[in-house]
């Protein structure tokens, strides 16, 4: 077993395994809004990895078989007042 951080290349496992937590967890999702979740989770992947969202996976061979998500809420609050900021100027 490999442990690391999920990079660029995980997008598509990243929302698979994101996708059947949240499927485990609330038991059911409507079809549209899976679709949604499944169509607009890379895009978040892509602006958010390495910045606010730290992604470590555990690797057999080269499958993803466990995952753990870190948000930053530091990163997130910085961001969120320069917005702010930015709005009222």
């Amino acid at each position: 077993m490999i442990f690391e951080k999920a990079g660029i290349n995980d997008l598509t496992h990243l929302v698979e395994l994101r996708t059947d937590y949240l499927l485990e967890d609330y038991g059911s999702i409507p079809d549209e809004k899976l679709t949604a979740i499944k169509h607009n989770l890379p895009e978040y992947f892509r602006k958010h990895l390495d910045k606010d969202l730290f992604v470590f996976v555990c690797r057999d061979e080269e499958h993803i078989v466990s995952c753990c998500f870190s948000i930053s809420r530091k990163s997130l609050l910085i961001r969120h007042s320069l917005t702010e900021r930015q709005e009222r100027y």
